[in-house]
């Protein structure tokens, strides 16, 4: 190829490169659109014409579920809470001495008063009685009234006592009698033993359970239920007169008068305190916890022909606001946003624990695939979850929640189990649990039913040996799924009702339903994608298999030595946890190239060796061709992708030793390119891959063994498999070093069993010289370095 040619072919792959990238791209870009989309509920019809009093001429539903506040009922709780709550009345204990105090300290002044001097000369022309004699004139006596009207304003400017005129005369006239201010005292401090308001009839309309004495003096409070304690100040009046008349049964002018000032004094000592009795009220308001109703999505908001109460327009708004914000197109938004998460935790998972995913393309589109599939399946059978009970009529065959058990989530966790691996089923159990929850109207329990439903999937398949497992597998989920259903009720407290025994019955339809689908959709899948179960892998398995029966006619010994590659291979794959039954399988196909060549191939060979009279290159071109041949026939009679990357991997970048060295041997062939005689790999991808390569390599060696020792055995195993690891063809799959000692472990064990000692026959010597020449063409090289490198390419 010339320079011109490599820069094309250069050109090619990397054009072909971007395009398997910007293919790789566009669809995880289409992926997550779609799953966002399908995640994220229709657009809800829009209520913004329907007011209060209008009429609805059609039934109005809910499309999802959702709680309200139901305000006639809180409030109602509200004001009830306000009304329990005591009115606080401040009580002024110290007012009755206070007065008492000023009762003194007015008739002590007016006394004095009357004691001055200039009082006297005013008073010195007058009677002694309180009356004007009649022998006064009229300007004179208007004179005197005057003086005697300024007198009483004077007083009553000062005095908190607040009495007529007439009695103000009739006080003065005695001088302000001890004995009449001992009589009010007395009175006074009798009345202001009593709670007094302004108006009884008002307090009892605001305390009708009591009421709360806040005492200014001491900030105590004390709750006052008997409410006869509390009187008037007209039954304080009333009571004045009573002990006026007791105290002065003979001198009506002295009752009057005592009484009279006793009135005067008397004022409300119990005030109502609004401003603290609005702020507990409130307290007591704000502490009610409303009460909410649910509306469940299906359920008829407003009859046709029913007029809108404000409870239904409370509804409607509620519905009307979720239709703006779908509308606005907010919840897709957060659909696509969640979606972009899973998708990361997705990503993460496969590049730590699942890395050789990375290179199956196939099995990666498998799993979008079947993720929308998983969320597909799901929105339809909840669509039709909502539609049934509009055709029920009795309870609870008209309720949407049982239905969704019959929901057959697990189809998608079983489907991944079978397709991909037992881990990865495991893993997406959980996402498509949520991914159910989010779909099912962001319903927890929902998502912990389809997980749980999800993972008793994956457990039932996990011994995937023939096709009715999967039937098998669906009674497993039923069970699981009644389980599960159960449970729920049991926390809910309704185990004993027929709702509980009609959604354990449906949970037992959903079990049937995943292996229904799941029937349908496995060979569909299988065949789309090439990727063998585990039945598929026991068909390949039967020796009557068209290339299994080719091979064993046409390249016996290769046919022997698969089948001997299989059981080491199966063995070592038990004993780190691979998929046994895949590496048999592959080991079985890993060389059905030869068939077209077989008798260029050591273990076919019966006379002489062709190679003798080829080329090392020539030789090596044809022992490399295998390969390829091999994935030609595997692709044409479809043996699944897995079995084709066991063919194509089982010698990895392996080289052609024995043909390598003898043509360097050759004239001048110095300058020769090692890469023209080794395998075109790639190197193994996965674990099965791996132990392929490692019992191919040491079955031919051991072949080649004289005396296959147990000591022998072992340091061939070890060699080859350090060799293989020295030449990097275990750095693209996961094999760890430690199981590549038990794999050699393994393989060292079932070699021994293979290889046992048998005892010689007299007269028989099977050591035929010649027969060993024919048998292995590198019989001219050390055994030492056949151990290290294999078979070689044979």
């Amino acid at each position: 190829m010339g320079k011109f040619g490599k820069k094309l072919h250069l050109k090619q792959q990397f054009m072909g490169m971007m395009l398997s990238r910007w293919i790789s791209v566009t669809g995880v870009i289409a992926l997550v659109l779609v799953m966002a989309y399908l995640l994220t509920p229709p657009p809800l019809p829009s209520y913004e014409d329907l007011e209060v009093g209008n009429k609805v001429w059609e039934d109005i539903k809910s499309n999802l579920d959702f709680t309200l506040i139901d305000e006639v009922t809180t409030e109602k709780r509200r004001e009830q809470a306000e009304r329990i709550v005591r009115p606080v009345f401040d009580y002024d204990s110290n007012m009755g001495q206070k007065l008492r105090q000023r009762l003194t300290a007015d008739f002590a002044n007016f006394r004095q008063k009357l004691r001055s001097e200039r009082f006297r000369e005013e008073l010195s022309d007058q009677v002694a009685t309180p009356w004007p004699q009649s022998t006064q004139t009229p300007q004179s006596q208007a004179v005197t009234e005057n003086k005697a009207r300024d007198e009483y304003d004077d007083f009553m400017q000062d005095s908190m006592i607040k009495m007529s005129f007439d009695t103000f005369q009739l006080l003065k006239s005695l001088n302000f009698s001890a004995e009449i201010e001992k009589g009010v005292g007395q009175i006074f401090d009798r009345i202001s033993q009593y709670s007094i308001v302004a108006n009884r009839n008002l307090l009892l309309e605001q305390a009708p359970n009591g009421l709360i004495r806040k005492d200014l003096a001491t900030g105590d409070e004390k709750i006052v239920y008997n409410l006869d304690l509390v009187v008037s100040v007209e039954d304080a009046w009333r009571e004045i007169d009573i002990m006026a008349s007791r105290l002065f049964p003979d001198n009506q002018i002295l009752q009057d008068i005592s009484a009279e000032v006793a009135r005067a004094m008397i004022r409300p000592n119990l005030t109502p305190n609004m401003q603290l009795t609005q702020a507990r009220r409130k307290i007591a308001r704000d502490s009610v916890v409303p009460v909410y109703y649910k509306v469940n999505a299906g359920e008829i908001v407003a009859h046709a022909g029913e007029q809108i109460t404000p409870e239904i327009k409370n509804r409607l708004d509620y519905l009307n606001r979720m239709g703006q914000e779908s509308r606005f197109g907010l919840v897709f938004l957060a659909s696509l946003v969640f979606v972009c998460v899973l998708l990361a935790i997705v990503t993460i998972q496969i590049r730590r624990f699942h890395k050789w995913l990375l290179s199956d393309r196939n099995r990666l589109v498998l799993i979008g695939i079947v993720s929308v599939l998983q969320v597909l399946i799901v929105k339809v059978f909840l669509k039709l979850a909502s539609f049934l009970p509009d055709l029920m009529q009795k309870h609870p065959f008209n309720l949407s929640e049982p239905y969704t058990y019959a929901i057959p989530y697990a189809v998608g966790a079983m489907l991944l189990t079978l397709l991909v691996d037992i881990r990865i089923g495991v893993f997406f159990s959980f996402l498509f649990g949520i991914l159910a929850g989010i779909s099912g109207d962001r319903s927890f329990l929902i998502g912990l039913y389809a997980m749980m439903s999800s993972c008793a999937s994956v457990y039932a398949v996990t011994q995937y040996k023939q096709r009715t497992m999967v039937i098998q597998a669906g009674f497993l989920v039923s069970l699981a799924n009644t389980t599960m259903v159960a449970i729920l009720y049991s926390l809910r407290g309704e185990i004993v009702s027929f709702n509980a025994a009609y959604s354990s019955l449906l949970a037992l339809l959903s079990g049937i339903l995943v292996s229904f689908i799941v029937t349908i959709l496995l060979p569909i899948l299988e065949w789309m994608f090439r990727i063998p179960t585990d039945i598929r892998l026991l068909e390949l398995s039967n020796f009557n298999q068209p290339l299994l029966r080719r091979l064993a006619m046409e390249a016996p010994g290769t046919h022997h030595h698969s089948l001997i590659v299989g059981d080491l291979a199966e063995i070592a794959a038990e004993s780190i946890g691979a998929n046994s039954l895949l590496a048999r399988v592959g080991a079985y196909y890993h060389d059905i190239g030869k068939v077209s060549k077989a008798h260029y191939f050591i273990e076919n060979i019966r006379g002489k060796n062709p190679h003798n009279e080829l080329t090392p290159t020539m030789s090596a071109m044809i022992i490399r061709n295998h390969v390829k041949e091999g994935v030609e026939l595997a692709k044409k009679h479809r043996l699944g992708l897995d079995i084709i990357s066991i063919i194509q991997q089982h010698h990895g970048t392996s080289l052609l030793s024995f043909f390598y060295d003898k043509a360097l041997n050759y004239k001048n062939t110095q300058d020769l390119a090692e890469d023209e005689f080794r395998y075109p790999g790639p190197r193994p991808r996965s674990k099965e891959a791996a132990i392929v390569l490692i019992a191919d390599a040491v079955e031919a060696a051991a072949r080649s063994l004289k005396s296959p020792s147990s000591s022998a055995l072992k340091t061939l195993v070890q060699k080859i498999t350090l060799s293989k690891f020295q030449d990097h063809q275990f750095d693209d799959c996961e094999l760890t070093f430690r199981e590549l000692t038990i794999i050699a472990d393994k393989v060292f064990e079932r070699l021994l069993r293979n290889y046992h000692s048998r005892i010689a026959y007299p007269g028989f010597n099977f050591d035929d010289s010649e027969s060993e020449k024919v048998k292995n063409p590198q019989n001219n090289r050390p055994i030492k370095e056949k151990k290290q490198n294999g078979n070689n390419g044979f």
